[in-house]
Formats: C-alpha cells, structure tokens, sequence
C-alpha cells in the first residue's frame, strides 16, 4: 500500500522544515511528499524548495486550509493519504504503524494518538482514544459532538474514501476535520492504533486558539453534516439529537469556554430558526453584559453548582 504526505502551508516558513523533515524519514517511506502553498506572503516557498525534488511544490492563491488539502489530494495516485499541518512533526514510524494497521481489515481512516509540545520543547497532553473504532456509523456518531482524533496528521485516509464523501470543505478550518471524520464515519469504519504518531505544536497562532471561531464553526459543522445526510438518504437517528440540542450543547460550552461571541451568534442563529430556550436566553444576556459583571454572575453560578 502507498501514502503520500500533504502539507498545506500558509505563512508557514518558521515551522515547515520540520514538518516536511518529518514526512521524508519515515520508516516507511511516502510515495510523495507534497507541500500546498496557500498564497503565503514569507519565505514559505522557499522552503519547501530547500529539499529539492524529495518535495513536490504545489501553489495556489489562498484560498484556505482545506481547498490546499484538497488541490494537493488531487495530485496524487497514492492508496492512503495523511493531511500534515505545517507546524506538526510526524514520528518517524507513523505511516509504518498506521499502515499496517490499515493492512489487518477493511478499514476508510485509521488513527493514532497526538501528543502536544511546546516551544521549550516540553511534551504534554496526549490526545486519542478507540472511542470511533466500530462499524459504521459509529465514527461519525463519536465525532459529531467530539473527536479523538485532535489533529489530521494523526491519521490516514483511503484516496477513495475522501472522493466518496466530497474532500475537504473549504467552508471551514478550524474544524473541517471533524466535518471530514463525521462524513466518513457514514461510510466507512475508523481504525485505531495506541501509538502516538503525531507531535502537535501549541503555539500562539494555532487556529485552535480562537475559541469563538471554533466553537461558531461547532454549530456549522454539525447543522451541515444533518443536511449532508439528508441530501443523500443518510438516516441521522443514530446521533440520538436535534437541532436545538446542538444550539444549547454548543451556547452551554461557548460560555464554559468563555467565547461569548460565539455565544451571540449562536443564540442569534438559534433565533432565527425559531428555537428558543433558557439556556440560549443566558447565552444572549451574558455575551450582552459588560465584561466585570458577566464574570462576576459566572462565578456565582459556578460557586453554587448552577
């Protein structure tokens, strides 16, 4: 089986040579290693071209993270595809480790586990779980709400499988990944090894960082998958949800999470679908309230267990 490595890269020159440095030793070795420059303003390209033709550079004008995943999926034949950021690291035996698993069953995406670092070099947290390991459709299931799997490079992806669902779509980023495993998840099974395959970069310009983008995207991500289903037949009783649901779920944890601009916009959207409930009605007073005073009633509430 084959796997090719894709990069995209916007502004990405502080990072990049590691990432691409990752991707060319692996044990098993790529069949292509393809970096997506996505209109990048530094010294991106240039870069890339340091490995010569152990790299193919591949540019466009920006046009965002998930149509740079996309142009590069399309440029190449291989049977397994793995979607690195520019500013994560591959362990050397990830494709080994993945494919291999790939080669035990019939499996559309087979995931590791990532762990996180730091600028001081520091390894911390790690992600993943077999939690969306199971027949379909299970994996879209686990994702819908959360997935374990906290990064693309921690995972590969059969060729077929992402033509089968539509790709990547370039509507998101911050989370077009858990878009991408929860259409996945209604066609093919999720395979899982227990090894850390990823080593995920915290840093200040992380798009994770924007808590109100990414919990707004949250809410899109979820009400596009229900009409994904529904355009192609796909029965969504197994979510066990609903639309208001998701509007409350994501306005509870936009306010845990202190994003209170994602807690307007969600209570406005939820409004103008006609659902209304208590809990988007304090998503809407607090994001309303002035910054001292909305701190001091959520310390309250949590002080009272509310």
């Amino acid at each position: 089986m084959s796997a090719a490595i894709i990069i995209p890269a916007y502004n990405a020159a502080a990072f990049l040579a590691e990432a691409i440095k990752s991707a060319l030793v692996q044990t098993h070795p790529a069949a292509q290693v393809i970096v997506v420059d996505d209109g990048s303003t530094d010294e991106t390209a240039t870069v890339a071209k340091e490995f010569g033709d152990a790299v193919m550079l591949l540019r466009q004008p920006n046009a965002g993270v998930s149509a740079a995943r996309n142009f590069g999926a399309a440029q190449t034949s291989a049977d397994w595809l793995l979607f690195l950021d520019a500013d994560d690291r591959l362990r050397p035996y990830a494709l080994k480790t993945l494919l291999a698993r790939a080669a035990e069953s019939p499996l559309g995406c087979i995931y590791g586990q990532s762990v996180d670092f730091t600028a001081n070099g520091r390894f911390e947290m790690e992600h993943g779980s077999c939690a969306m390991q199971g027949a379909v459709p299970l994996g879209a299931r686990v994702a819908f709400w959360k997935a374990p799997i906290a990064t693309p490079g921690a995972a590969i992806i059969l060729r077929d499988v992402i033509e089968r669902v539509g790709g990547w779509n370039p509507l998101f980023n911050t989370t077009a990944d858990r878009d991408l495993w929860c259409r996945i998840g209604t066609v093919m099974e999720f395979g899982f090894v227990h090894d850390v395959v990823v080593e995920r970069r915290i840093h200040e310009t992380n798009m994770s960082s924007d808590k109100n983008r990414g919990r707004r995207q949250a809410v899109e991500v979820q009400l596009a998958f229900l009409e994904w289903c529904s355009a192609r037949g796909v029965d969504t009783a197994f979510l066990e949800t609903s639309e208001p649901e998701i509007f409350e779920r994501n306005a509870n944890r936009a306010i845990e999470e202190r994003a209170f601009e994602a807690a307007a916009w969600i209570a406005d959207e939820a409004e103008q679908r006609g659902i209304q409930s208590d809990a988007l009605s304090r998503a809407r007073r607090l994001a309303g309230m002035p910054g001292l005073a909305r701190d001091m009633e959520l310390r309250v509430r949590e002080f009272i267990g509310l």
